[in-house]
């Protein structure tokens, strides 16, 4: 397939849904295989109305049995010139389907890209976590700067992780991959979509003065929505490469945080539930008791956070347990007994003497005057 100046499609794959059936009924009913990978060999249209598309199945057998497949009576020798499709009906994984049955059928397309010769590159490595910390996905993140240039550049960005192939027999497994990419004000400007596959990728047109930008890999159980939990087991590897036209360099590095747009609290990004705060920062759920903690007004009497109910002074808070103390700490001091002068039941009923040099209580005065 012919490509543009930006790049050239030099295989183009295929995969098939299941198309509400189980693989089974898919494959008794249709021949096809679900969740599999195909490749399109060739698209004609050899007569009007008619758009035919070649597909290999590359495992060399096992075809589609609908309509234009190999036992169609309607093909033609014109038509099977038109497609390279032998006279026989031999089962060699090559048939071909009508393009309307195959959009039907086929969920996926993926190309090979052939970048030119003078694009930049830059890749970086992260392990991702063996079990998603809340049940459901996880992320791993990483900052792009554009160097050398002012203007808008045409980037490539693929997430890539372990092949699952080469590593059956230590039980790796796809997860699904979704990578994102947001500029420096948390907008998101490119994502692709979840798929689970060995690879997502994305192409998006950056303006160096919105960077630096912020590339989130999401991973999630493969073959399971990013909502619903499930284990897994262990794929560690994940790498992203970034691909840049002539016009720039790119600089693609792993990012701890804190994240555009993450946790106001501990920077990560938000996976599960949140708080949102004013001027729109978010608060992940788990964070939220320490933030508002932090946050909060401070009692006046024992410097924690005023979360409950309070009694408000000139300058500050205090918390209704602490009033009574912080009373006792501000009130003025008996000058006999240097107890605080306010009424305290079983000890002081309220009442003093004011004396020059201060207050007494009432029942301090007679031993004060004697001591005087």
């Amino acid at each position: 397939a012919g490509g543009s100046s930006f790049v050239t499609a030099a295989v183009t794959m295929a995969q098939a849904g299941t198309h509400g059936l189980s693989a089974a009924e898919l494959k008794e009913t249709t021949g096809l295989g679900g969740d599999h990978a195909y490749t399109i060999m060739k698209m004609a249209e050899p007569t009007a109305g008619l758009r035919l598309v070649k597909v290999r199945n590359p495992w060399g057998r096992g075809e589609w049995t609908g309509e234009w497949g190999d036992a169609d009576p309607r093909w033609t020798p014109a038509l099977r010139e038109a497609l390279e499709m032998p006279a026989d009906a031999a089962d060699d994984g090559t048939y071909c389907m009508q393009w309307e049955t195959f959009a039907l059928y086929f969920s996926q397309l993926e190309t090979v890209l052939v970048f030119p010769t003078d694009w930049r590159y830059s890749m970086a490595t992260a392990q991702m976590r063996q079990e998603f910390p809340d049940k459901t996905r996880d992320y791993r993140a990483f900052k792009l700067w554009m160097l050398d240039t002012t203007q808008p550049c045409t980037v490539f960005l693929q997430a890539e992780q372990v092949d699952e192939r080469q590593h059956v027999s230590k039980g790796v497994k796809h997860r699904a991959l979704q990578i994102e990419v947001k500029d420096q004000n948390n907008t998101l400007v490119a994502s692709s979509r979840f798929v689970s596959a060995r690879t997502a990728g994305v192409r998006v047109t950056l303006t160096p003065d919105s960077g630096p930008f912020e590339v989130i890999v999401w991973n999630a159980p493969s073959g399971l929505s990013a909502g619903t939990p499930a284990p897994i087991p262990p794929n560690p590897a994940l790498w992203v490469h970034a691909w840049c036209d002539h016009t720039a360099t790119v600089d693609l590095v792993p990012w701890a945080g804190p994240h555009i747009g993450g946790c106001l609290w501990c920077g990560d990004l938000v996976l599960g539930q949140f708080f949102t705060q004013e001027g729109g920062g978010r608060v992940d759920d788990k964070c939220h008791a320490a933030y508002i903690a932090a946050h909060a007004d401070k009692c006046l009497h024992c410097g924690s956070a005023v979360l409950g109910s309070y009694f408000t002074k000139d300058d500050g808070k205090v918390h209704d347990t602490c009033h009574e103390a912080y009373l006792q700490d501000h009130a003025d001091k008996c000058l006999h007994c240097e107890g605080p002068v306010m009424k305290l039941d079983g000890k002081y009923d309220g009442r003093f003497f004011s004396v020059d040099a201060g207050k007494v209580h009432s029942e301090c005065y007679e031993a004060f005057k004697r001591a005087g």
